[in-house]
């Protein structure tokens, strides 16, 4: 499996009375067994570094709003538009292309080097 794929476990318990369930949530057993699942659901990579993240992500979102603003500009009349819906518009299509492809690409590439 590779860092990028996310595995989810869900587990189910069922009791036969609520006075089973109590006994269960106080025993030994449980915290043993809840302790060692949370082992499990903790990540594996660690938070990138700041300054690497900042990097990135000026490296990716600068030239990404300048495309999308030419873009936009050939595609809608973006000057006649008041200034705030042109912002909004252009802010839509970088969070569009931010969440894919740019984000997995980023990943892809420099995931490795964030979290060293």
């Amino acid at each position: 499996m590779s860092n990028n794929q996310v595995t989810e476990f869900n587990l189910h318990t069922s009791f036969d009375s609520y006075t089973n369930l109590k006994v269960w949530e106080k025993s030994y057993f449980q915290k043993k067994y809840f302790n060692k699942a949370l082992e499990f659901s903790k990540p594996k990579i660690g938070q990138p570094i700041f300054w690497k993240g900042f990097l990135i992500t000026i490296l990716t979102v600068f030239p990404l709003i300048l495309i999308t603003d030419l873009l936009l500009g050939f595609i809608l009349p973006m000057q006649t538009l008041e200034p705030k819906i042109a912002i909004f518009l252009n802010l839509i299509f970088v969070a569009i292309l931010m969440q894919y492809p740019i984000m997995p690409l980023t990943n892809k590439y420099f995931g490795h080097w964030i979290n060293k």
